[in-house]
C-alpha cells in the first residue's frame, strides 16, 4: 500500500531581520515552482519527495544568495541523480548540488546549512549539515533527529563556500500513518521553548496551516531570525498505528 503525504513549506522574514536568508523547497505531484516542486508519478516512484531547509550564514556578505543557489541546486540534482537507495540518492544530490553552488558563488565565504529529507518507499532519509534541524512526531512525542554542527553560536559545518563538508547521513526511518516530519532553520526552534507548543499545532491542523501557525508562533516568541518550515504528514487515515518508538531500519 502506498503512503499518501499531506505536505506544505513556507519561509518569513521574521520580525527583525532586513532580508530573509532561508530558503525551501518540497516536491509534490504535478506542477510547480520553487518552492513547491512538481514531479511527475514516475519520479515520485522512483525517487520519492524531497524536502528541504537552507539558512544563508548571517554576519556575511551573501547569505542569501548561498541558500537559493544550494536549493535551487538541489531541485535540480536530486530528481537526476541513480542510487541504489533513497539515501544513496540524497547525498549525492547534495554533494553535486554543493558543488554547483560553490562554482556559482559570487560572494567569498558566503555559506549556507541545510536539511534535507526523502520520503520513499514508507521510508524517511535525511541529510543536514549546520544547524537547520529535523524533527520526527509520532504518539505525542517529538524526537529531533538531527545534531547541530555547532559550537554554541558557531557554526562548525556548512555549506557553498567550501567542499570540505559532506552531509551527515542518518539512518533510515519507517515511517507511520500518523508521523509529522518537521524540517526548520533555527529561527522556528530558538524562540519556542516549550516544544508542547507546536506540538499541539502539528497535532491539531492541516500541514498548511500548521506552517502558518508554527510561524506565527515563532514571531510571537520575538521573530528575531528569518523562520522557514517544512513540513510532511503520513496520512493518519492509512495503516494502523504501531505503539511504541519510531523504528530505525
Amino acid at each position: 500500500m502506498m503512503m499518501q503525504y499531506d505536505i506544505w513549506g513556507h519561509t518569513d522574514r521574521g520580525r527583525r531581520r532586513r532580508e530573509n536568508q532561508d530558503a525551501i523547497l518540497f516536491s509534490t505531484l504535478g506542477e510547480g515552482e520553487l518552492p513547491k516542486v512538481g514531479i511527475s508519478a514516475e519520479k515520485l516512484h522512483t525517487h520519492g519527495h524531497l524536502l528541504a531547509v537552507a539558512d544563508g550564514v548571517g554576519g556575511v556578505r551573501g547569505g542569501r544568495e548561498a541558500s537559493e543557489l544550494l536549493i535551487n541546486a538541489l531541485a535540480q540534482t536530486y530528481y537526476r541523480v541513480a542510487g541504489s537507495s533513497a539515501a544513496d540518492r540524497l547525498e549525492a544530490a547534495i554533494i553535486q548540488a554543493n558543488a554547483i553552488a560553490v562554482e556559482q558563488n559570487r560572494h567569498e565565504n558566503a555559506s549556507s546549512t541545510l536539511v534535507a529529507a526523502a520520503v520513499h518507499g514508507g521510508r524517511l532519509y535525511i541529510a543536514h549539515v549546520g544547524d537547520s534541524r529535523a524533527y520526527l512526531i509520532r504518539h505525542g512525542q517529538v524526537q529531533q533527529l538531527t545534531e547541530d554542527h555547532a559550537l554554541g553560536n558557531r557554526l562548525t559545518r556548512y555549506l557553498v563556500s567550501t567542499n570540505d563538508f559532506p552531509p551527515t547521513m542518518h539512518p533510515a526511518i519507517k515511517l507511520e500513518a500518523g508521523d509529522r516530519i518537521l524540517l526548520c532553520s533555527d529561527g522556528l526552534f530558538r524562540p519556542i521553548k516549550d516544544q508542547s507548543d507546536f506540538l499541539d499545532i502539528l497535532q491539531t491542523y492541516r500541514a498548511e496551516e500548521a506552517t502558518y501557525r508554527l510561524i506565527g508562533l515563532a514571531n510571537a516568541g520575538g521573530g528575531h531570525d528569518n523562520i522557514s518550515v517544512v513540513l510532511a504528514y503520513v496520512d493518519a487515515s492509512l495503516g494502523k498505528r504501531r505503539r511504541g518508538k519510531w523504528e530505525s531500519l
